[in-house]
C-alpha cells in the first residue's frame, strides 16, 4: 500500500474528517482548470454488482449547451465515517450520505448527468464554488 493510500485510510477512520483536506493530501486531484462558461458534471458508471464501489467520471461541459443534469447538494452532513468513491480512477472521500445517494441512484439504473457540489466544485476556490452554485441554480 502506498503512502498516500495509508494517509487516506488514517483520515477516513477519524471520527470527524475534513474531506477537502483528505482529498488534497491524497495527491489524487481530479480537477483541471475550468474554462469560463463551463461546469463540471458527474457520470455514475453502472455496475452489475451492488457491492462494487462507486465509480464516477468527472467531465466538463459548456453551460450554454449543457445536456440536462440533476443537481445534488451534499457538502452538508456528518463528516464522520466518510465513504470512498472513484472519480476519474482516483480515490475521493465523500460524506456517507452522498455515498448512499450514489449507490441508490446506481441501483435504480440512473444514467444521467449529476452536478454535485461536493465533487464538481474545487474546495480551495471559494470564489469559483460560489459562482458555480449560483450558475447551476439559475439553470
Amino acid at each position: 500500500m502506498g503512502a498516500g493510500l495509508s494517509r487516506e485510510h488514517d483520515l477516513a477512520s477519524s471520527p470527524e474528517v475534513d474531506l477537502e483536506e483528505a482529498n488534497r493530501l491524497s495527491g489524487a486531484s481530479v480537477y483541471s482548470d475550468l474554462e469560463p462558461g463551463f461546469i463540471r458534471v458527474v457520470i455514475v458508471l453502472p455496475s452489475l454488482d451492488e457491492h462494487d464501489s462507486v465509480e464516477c467520471v468527472l467531465e466538463e461541459c459548456p453551460l450554454a449547451n449543457s445536456p440536462p443534469y440533476m443537481a445534488l447538494s451534499y457538502t452538508w452532513g456528518s463528516k464522520s465515517n466518510p465513504g470512498t468513491i472513484a472519480v476519474n480512477h482516483k480515490s475521493f472521500l465523500v460524506t456517507r450520505n452522498l455515498l448512499v445517494a450514489l449507490l441508490h441512484l446506481r441501483a435504480l439504473g440512473f444514467s444521467g448527468l449529476l452536478w454535485i457540489d461536493a465533487i464538481c466544485t474545487v474546495p480551495s476556490a471559494s470564489k469559483y464554488s460560489v459562482l458555480s452554485v449560483l450558475i447551476v441554480a439559475r439553470h
